[in-house]
C-alpha cells in the first residue's frame, strides 16, 4: 500500500490512496517515526496501536507531536493542531485533558476516543464518544455508561512481523524483560532458589541482591535485541508486584511477545492480565502467586527439566495469540468507532 506522508511542525499525516475518514492520533509510547518504520517494513512493531490497520481501511491518520513543555505532565493533548476537519480524535492512552474540557464548552470539536488499560483514572469518560478497553476489568468499569460506546479491544501482535516468528524454546537460560511494575526482589530470590541461569533486561534499575546465576543487562535493548535474548532462552518470566485490585495491566507487551514466538511463560498471578488470557488454562505457561519466590524457583526447575512441557506450551501460546490476540482483531472495534464517528458527522 502506498501512503503519502506530509510533515508539519506539530503533526505528521499519513494518507492512504482512498481516504474514507480522518483521525487525529494523540500518541503515547509511539511516534510518527515509529509509524514510518511500520510502513517501511510492512509489518507492525511495538506500540503501533492500529495505525497500519486504519490506513489499510482508508483512514487518514495524523499523528500529533507530543507536548514538549511542562504541560505534558498534565496530559498529552495540550498542543494539538487545529482539530477541525477530523472525524475522530484517538488517544492511544487515557491522557486526554484539554480535549474533554473543551468538549464541555465547544460544539465544533470532533468526538474523541481513549484507550483504557485497566483501573487507571480517566477524565470525563461520559464525554467520550468511545472507550477502547484493553482488559475485561476496564470494560466492567464503564459498561454502564449510556452514551459512550464501550468496546473490548485487547492489544495483540502482528503475526506477519519478523519479530514475532517462532523460536525453539531450548536455550540455556530463563529471560525476564521489562521494568514497569516488576517485583525484582521476588525475582532475585526465586532465581536463587531455581538455581538456573537467568538473564534480566532491566535498564535504569538499581537491583540489589543478585546472585551468581543472574546476569543483568543494563544497556538499552530495542525490539531486535529483546528477540535475541528470547532466542537464547528456554522460558520467560514476568514477575509482577501484587495488584489484587487489578488496577494495572503491566507486563502485557512481554506476555504477548513470549506467546507469539513460542516461549513458555512463568507469570505472577496478579493484575488484570489473567482476565484476558489465563496462560495456565490454555497451556502456555505457569502461574505463580505474587511475592512467592519458592513457587517461582520451582517453576523454573520444572520447565528446565521437561523439553516436552516446553514444546507443548510453546505451541499453545503461539496458536492462541494468532487466533485471538492479533492486531487485526484489536483494530476491529477501533475501526467501528472511526466510521461511526464519520457517519455521525454527515
Amino acid at each position: 500500500m502506498t501512503v503519502l506522508i506530509s510533515r508539519e511542525a506539530r503533526h505528521v499525516t499519513f494518507s492512504p490512496p482512498d481516504v474514507r475518514a480522518r483521525v487525529l492520533m494523540v500518541p503515547f509510547a509511539t511516534s510518527a517515526q515509529l509509524i514510518e518504520t511500520v510502513l517501511e517494513l510492512g509489518e507492525n512493531q511495538h506500540h503501533a496501536w492500529g495505525v497500519k490497520e486504519m490506513l489499510q481501511a482508508g483512514v487518514e491518520v495524523t499523528v500529533s507531536v507530543p507536548t514538549s513543555n511542562g504541560l505534558g505532565r498534565l496530559g498529552d493533548d495540550w498542543s494539538l493542531p487545529d482539530t477541525r476537519g477530523f472525524d475522530l480524535i484517538y488517544s492511544n492512552h487515557n491522557r486526554l485533558v484539554k480535549t474533554p474540557i473543551k468538549s464541555m464548552f465547544r460544539r465544533d470539536q470532533p468526538p474523541f476516543v481513549s484507550l483504557i488499560y485497566a483501573g487507571e483514572p480517566v477524565l470525563a469518560p461520559n464525554r467520550h464518544f468511545g472507550l477502547l478497553c484493553m482488559t475485561p476489568r476496564a470494560v466492567e468499569r464503564f459498561e454502564s455508561l449510556k452514551h459512550t460506546r464501550v468496546r473490548y479491544a485487547p492489544w495483540g501482535v502482528d503475526p506477519s512481523s519478523t519479530l514475532h516468528q517462532r523460536i525453539s524454546p531450548d536455550g540455556d537460560y530463563v529471560v525476564s524483560t521489562g521494568v514497569t511494575g516488576r517485583d525484582f526482589r521476588t525475582l532475585m530470590a526465586g532465581a536463587r532458589i531455581g538455581g538456573e541461569p537467568v538473564k534480566l533486561a532491566a535498564r535504569g534499575q538499581a537491583i540489589s541482591g543478585t546472585s551468581a546465576n543472574v546476569e543483568v543487562v543494563s544497556d538499552f535493548v530495542g525490539p531486535w535485541e529483546i528477540r535475541a535474548l528470547y532466542e537464547g532462552a528456554y522460558a520467560g518470566i514476568v514477575c509482577l508486584t501484587r495488584d489484587d485490585r487489578k488496577r494495572s495491566s503491566m507486563g502485557w507487551t512481554n506476555v504477548l511477545e513470549m506467546m507469539a514466538i513460542g516461549l513458555p511463560i512463568i507469570k505472577t498471578r496478579t493484575g488484570a492480565l489473567d482476565d484476558i488470557v489465563d496462560i495456565e488454562k490454555i497451556g502456555a505457561g505457569i502461574l505463580v502467586e505474587p511475592e512467592d519466590p519458592a513457587q517461582l524457583g520451582a517453576a523454573i526447575r520444572r520447565l528446565k527439566e521437561s523439553s516436552e512441557l516446553r514444546a507443548s506450551m510453546a505451541e499453545a501460546g503461539a496458536a492462541y495469540v494468532r487466533e485471538h490476540l492479533s492486531m487485526e482483531r484489536f483494530a476491529e472495534p477501533l475501526l467501528e468507532l472511526v466510521f461511526a464517528a464519520r457517519r455521525a458527522s454527515d
